[in-house]
């Protein structure tokens, strides 16, 4: 939490991570001295310059429980150089990609849903609960068009150049935690999305014959 960069009667530039620039604008609430005010009948426009060090804002399970989501900001990402459903350690760090895996025979596998948006697949045998810890590895996901200098070759987070002048706008390490009491929760929604309960369905014979010797 930074103050603003620049402040007048019309005019608030502030440093903040990517969101989304709709014409019709976004809900805005102004905290002063600690106390936050907010006005639902009005929205302001905002626009975003220049591009940042992705970060994650989200993580969340779908509703079948059978996925789970990682969302980075809007800013469109290098999707950490990976093509298709490849293995989650390309940006999980160990701790993670071992409770995603379980005790399932082969690692878990994720994939980008768009440039800002991670699916990791879960099976029958992960031991993913809520709560569980997501962590991500820093120095793999960078801004998609980011013209960062040719002598980076291709990977501009080793780049002893730009960590030199500090213009790296690689990821950092970031850890979040997914909700305990609403793990299918989605920030980015009014509403709290729940998790589907599973039901149980208990069967038996109708009748069950007497054997000799037993009561019953």
């Amino acid at each position: 939490e930074e103050p603003p960069l620049y402040l007048d009667d019309q005019t608030v530039v502030c440093t903040t991570t990517w969101g989304k620039a709709d014409t019709a604008g976004q809900p805005v609430s102004i905290a002063l001295n600690t106390q936050s005010f907010y006005d639902a009948s009005g929205t302001v426009r905002f626009e975003f310059l220049g591009m940042h060090s992705p970060a994650v804002v989200d993580v969340y399970f779908t509703t079948s429980a059978n996925r789970i989501i990682v969302q980075f900001d809007d800013q469109p990402t290098n999707r950490a150089g990976m093509n298709g459903q490849e293995p989650c350690n390309l940006i999980f760090e160990f701790e993670t990609v071992e409770q995603l895996r379980g005790s399932a025979p082969t690692e878990p596998v994720c994939q980008w849903k768009d440039d800002s948006t991670v699916t990791i697949f879960l099976t029958e045998f992960t031991d993913a609960a809520p709560g569980m810890l997501i962590k991500v590895k820093p120095g793999v996901v960078w801004p998609k068009m980011w013209a960062f200098p040719q002598e980076c070759g291709y990977d501009p987070c080793g780049c002893a150049a730009l960590l030199a002048d500090g213009d790296s706008l690689c990821n950092l390490a970031q850890v979040l935690v997914t909700n305990v009491d609403f793990p299918c929760d989605v920030a980015a929604t009014p509403e709290v999305e729940a998790c589907i309960q599973p039901v149980a369905l208990l069967q038996a014979p109708g009748e069950i014959s007497s054997c000799y010797g037993t009561e019953l």
